[in-house]
Parts: structure tokens; C-alpha cells; sequence
């Protein structure tokens, strides 16, 4: 086997191993032009196959300068400027390629998408939004109209998004319908905060249009009702929980328990709430319920309850609540013990216990709609989790 030939077998399987920096390149186009690039560039591919990125600029850099007309490895390195954040090297190159004139049509397009992405990543979204704009002329439409509901979606431009959305929802996708009940349920929660009632209204049904049973706009329609001082609306609004999404209870708790005190009806949601941790265990609701249970209804009830749970949903969170209850009646010689043993568990629930992203991971304290690392929709389950491996790794 001649050089020739050597340098062909160990070529070709390089090109392969780097599709994903030369996305939408012909690979055909790839290997001629490679036959007229020096062996730097066999270099910097070995370099970026090792994540060695500073190598493998500098590699690049000095093959573009003996071969400038190059267009793919322009484009590599390009990406490779963008990725390390350096976008306005990124956005210098694909400006430089954009001047060219011996461009085609669907060659011009691809650049001027991936100069919209650098200005996109660096922050500058009116440039981006303005490209993004253009390409929807081109065969990249849906493509630029997905990245510029990303753009609405971070500056919270809900009704922009809207747009967008009921542009992009070609079909009745699961993904898109959920994206527009959040977007109008964004803006009833801006409404809301300003007292304007009937806007806050509108968006709602238009939300419940979409999806009837969507917990959020449940939600929000009975703060509607409660901010306007219609408590038993509000009241009864929340509980429809009860029969179409019981998960969700937890999220309404807390106003359940404000309009249970307001209007005398303490009993009546002690007894629910009772029902509720008996059926379905898993619940996240032991810490509302024994505070609710301590302050209107009978603590020996509480510690049964808290017992059956641990027999049944054995967790720390449960175990914490029920430290506190024993605490409450130990004999005084265990006292100490008792309070030692809740501080430990108490540190771990508080430490420990979050909200967790399906999607990607991210643990929050609070409950979420979206999900702030990956930007994902109802990611976030309606209870807490402690994982083990957290513990062990404390």
C-alpha cells in the first residue's frame, strides 16, 4: 500500500468522527477539498477528537492561512470559536463568508444561520432576532422560528411566544399545547400582580381551552377568585385537585389552609387532609398537615397518621415531622436524645430535600414551572425528593 493510499484509510474515518462540528456538510465536497489541505489539519481533527480545543484552533488557524478558500474548515472553526465562547471570532468568520459572492443560495442560508446562532449565544438578541427573521423566508423557517421563541422565552415576551407557538403547532403536539397553556398562564400571573381581573380571566380560558384539565390555570383561577375576595369560589376551584390531578394538592395546600382559617372551615380541611395522606401516601403534604393538624385539630391524631405513613411511605421527610411530634411528648429524660436525633434528620431535610428537573437534573427549592437550566415545560414533579446518594455524599 502505497502513502497515497495510507493517507486516504486514516483520512476518511477521522471525517466520520467529526461530523458533529461539520453538521450539514457534504462529505463528499469534505474529502476533495481535503485532498488540497497540508497535514496540519489531520492535526487539528486529532486535536479536537481529544478535546484538546486551544491545539486544535491553533492547528486550524494555520491551514486556513495557507488555504483560505477553504470554506469547510472556515465553517469547523467557526464552530470551534463559538463553542469556547469566543463569539465574535465566530461571528467575524461567518461575516467574512457572507461577503463572498460565490456563495449559493442554500450555502448563504447556512451561514447566515449559524452567524444568528453566534449572535444568539453572545447576547445579542435583536441581531439574532433579525436573522432569524430573514431565514424564515428560506427553508429554515421552522428551524428559525424555534430559536426565536428561545429568544421571547428568556426575555419573557409571552405574547411573542404565543405567536410564535401557534405558528410552530402544526399538529396538536403534547409539546406545543403545553407551551401555550404556560405562556397565557404567564401572562394571567402578570395580571394578576396588577389587579386587572377580566384579562387575567381571558388568558385563563384560553389556556383551559387548549387543555381543561391543566393543573395551572386550576391554580390561578382560584387565586383569581381569592385575591378577589371570593373564597369559597376559590376554595372549591382548588379542590377540583382532588379528583383530576391529586399530585398536585401540595401546590394549593398552602391557600387552602389560608381560606380554611379565614372562613371557619378548619375542620372540614383537617378531615381531607387526613383522607388524602390515607389514600395516597406519597403525597408531599406530612409538614402542612401536622402544622394544620398542631393548630386546629388533635396531635395524637397526627402521630397515628405519621405512623401508618412510615409503615407504608417510609422517608425522611415523614420521619422528621414525626420526631417533632415526639419531641413534643417524650418523657423529659429522652428529651435531649429525641431533639438530637430530629436535628439530624431536620439538617438533611432541609439540606436535601428540592424539587427535581426530569429533564436534566436541576433541583430547585421551590416548585417550578420551567425549568431554568434546560428551559423545559412542567419538568418538575409536584413533591420533593431526598436521594440517597446525596446523603452518602454528605
Amino acid at each position: 500500500m502505497n502513502e497515497l493510499q495510507l493517507w486516504w484509510l486514516l483520512l476518511l474515518p477521522v471525517f466520520f468522527g467529526v461530523g458533529w462540528v461539520a453538521a450539514r456538510i457534504d462529505m463528499r465536497q469534505v474529502v476533495r477539498a481535503s485532498s488540497r489541505l497540508p497535514r496540519i489539519y489531520l492535526t487539528g481533527l486529532n486535536h479536537l477528537l481529544h478535546d484538546e480545543l486551544d491545539q486544535a484552533i491553533e492547528a486550524f488557524l494555520s491551514a486556513a492561512r495557507e488555504n483560505p478558500a477553504t470554506l469547510e474548515l472556515q465553517l469547523a472553526l467557526a464552530v470551534l470559536f463559538r463553542r469556547r465562547g469566543e463569539f465574535d471570532r465566530a461571528i467575524r468568520v461567518h461575516q467574512e463568508l457572507l461577503a463572498r459572492e460565490d456563495l449559493s443560495e442554500e450555502r448563504r442560508s447556512e451561514i447566515l444561520a449559524e452567524l444568528a446562532l453566534d449572535y444568539h449565544k453572545a447576547g445579542f438578541f435583536d441581531r439574532a432576532e433579525a436573522l432569524y427573521a430573514a431565514l424564515q423566508q428560506t427553508e429554515r423557517k421552522h428551524w428559525a422560528l424555534a430559536q426565536l421563541l428561545e429568544i421571547y422565552q428568556v426575555e419573557k415576551d409571552w405574547r411573542k411566544c404565543i405567536d410564535v407557538a401557534t405558528r410552530l403547532a402544526r399538529d396538536d403536539s403534547p409539546v406545543w399545547r403545553v407551551r401555550l397553556i404556560h405562556y397565557h398562564c404567564e401572562l394571567a400571573a402578570l395580571a394578576l400582580t396588577a389587579e386587572r381581573w377580566d384579562e387575567a380571566g381571558h388568558h385563563l380560558e384560553q389556556a383551559r381551552a387548549i387543555e381543561r384539565h391543566a393543573v395551572r390555570p386550576i391554580l390561578l383561577e382560584g387565586e383569581r377568585h381569592f385575591l378577589q375576595g371570593r373564597f369559597e369560589a376559590a376554595f372549591e376551584e382548588w379542590l377540583t385537585l382532588e379528583r383530576i390531578a391529586v399530585e398536585h394538592l401540595p401546590l394549593a395546600i398552602d391557600r387552602l389552609m389560608a381560606v380554611a382559617e379565614r372562613c371557619g372551615w378548619q375542620a372540614k380541611l383537617l378531615k381531607r387532609m387526613r383522607q388524602w395522606l390515607h389514600r395516597y401516601p406519597q403525597l408531599d403534604l406530612v409538614e402542612r398537615y401536622v402544622e394544620f393538624e398542631a393548630r386546629h385539630g388533635e396531635p395524637a391524631t397526627a402521630m397515628r397518621l405519621l405512623q401508618g405513613l412510615l409503615r407504608q411511605q417510609p422517608s425522611l421527610i415523614v420521619l422528621d415531622e414525626y420526631l417533632l411530634l415526639v419531641a413534643r411528648h417524650v418523657d423529659p429524660a429522652w428529651l435531649a436524645d429525641v431533639e438530637r436525633v430530629r436535628e439530624v434528620v431536620h439538617g438533611y431535610v432541609q439540606r436535601l430535600a428540592r424539587y427535581r428537573c426530569t429533564q436534566c437534573g436541576f433541583k430547585a427549592r421551590r416548585h417550578l414551572w420551567r425549568c431554568p437550566a434546560c428551559g423545559q415545560w412542567e419538568t418538575f414533579g409536584p413533591a420533593r425528593v431526598i436521594e440517597i446518594d446525596a446523603i452518602a455524599g454528605h
